[in-house]
């Protein structure tokens, strides 16, 4: 009886237990668990969280929508391999408002570092970035790495493991892929232009506008320029105006492309409505902006 009860014992220490990610030679680690806490009071602090057992145990791809929680994530990471090495913790996006990591060595915090816009300082050339902390093992030795997360913007990411080269070579990729795009909708937009200047109609304006300000949405969220860099945080979060404008150009240019108006007027009239709705909103958004 008291075999069966330490194997039950055993079976569920073994189920609740934290991974622990192992790193030996591999220069990326993409797929891995994560613990995960959320903080409904956004009360909590690094002391308070590193006493806490209520984590639970997620994939390292993650989404929580809009929320005004804030989310820790905890990981426990041990080298397997003969030497020291260097590696990388990064995240994917570069939306989130602010993050802190903290990295932990034999219960003593080592490093804290900041992240995001919401720690742009006033006045400064602030870059935007997909946040990172690099962190070094000895050989066997664990290290436990705790990142705080809050965002104003639906709180999405993933998180990688890479060495130095397989770090720059994210990046090289994902800023090769949106500048592929932005190139794209910018050259969709010059077309239209020259469309408009031919024909004056003013549909090819409306793509026009809808078309900049989608791209500056897009560059906005993935640090190509010109929006790679900001006086503060503020002056980010302007930028998010550019989603309400959107929608509306859209809504402007599909009621004159398709003729609503010969073929009813109250749809006309609906879609207008609609339209200076979302620039009111884009306004309203400038304004009610608090950092």
């Amino acid at each position: 009886m008291i075999k069966y009860l330490l194997l039950l014992t055993l079976f569920f220490t073994t189920l609740f237990a934290e991974q622990t990610i192992l790193i030996d030679n591999n220069s990326t680690i993409e797929k891995f668990k994560i613990s995960t806490y959320e903080d409904k009071t956004s009360s909590l602090t690094i002391k308070d969280i590193t006493s806490i057992k209520e984590f639970k145990e997620v994939g390292n791809n993650v989404s929580n929508g809009f929320t005004n929680s804030t989310f820790w994530y905890k990981l426990t990471i041990k080298n397997r391999n003969s030497q020291t090495i260097q590696r990388y913790l990064k995240l994917t996006e570069s939306i989130m408002d602010k993050i802190d990591f903290y990295i932990y060595s034999n219960n003593k915090m080592i490093k804290h570092k900041k992240d995001g816009v919401g720690y742009f300082k006033e006045g400064q050339k602030n870059y935007l970035e997909r946040p990172f902390i690099e962190f070094d093992l000895k050989k066997d030795e664990t290290k436990i790495i705790y990142i705080k997360i809050s965002s104003l913007y639906p709180m999405f990411n993933s998180f990688q493991i890479y060495d130095k080269n397989e770090l720059d070579k994210f990046e090289l990729e994902y800023t090769t892929i949106y500048a592929f795009l932005i190139g794209s909708l910018l050259s969709l937009a010059l077309y239209n232009l020259m469309i408009f200047f031919y024909t004056k109609d003013i549909s090819y304006i409306f793509y026009v506008l809808y078309s900049l300000s989608f791209i500056s949405w897009q560059t906005s969220m993935s640090g190509i320029y010109p929006f790679d860099t900001f006086s503060d945080t503020q002056s980010y979060y302007f930028i998010g105006a550019s989603i309400p404008l959107l929608v509306a150009f859209l809504t402007f240019f599909t009621n004159h492309i398709l003729d609503i108006k010969t073929m009813s007027k109250k749809y006309y009239h609906t879609l207008n409505f609609i339209g200076g709705f979302y620039i009111i909103l884009a306004i309203c958004s400038i304004f009610a902006f608090e950092p």
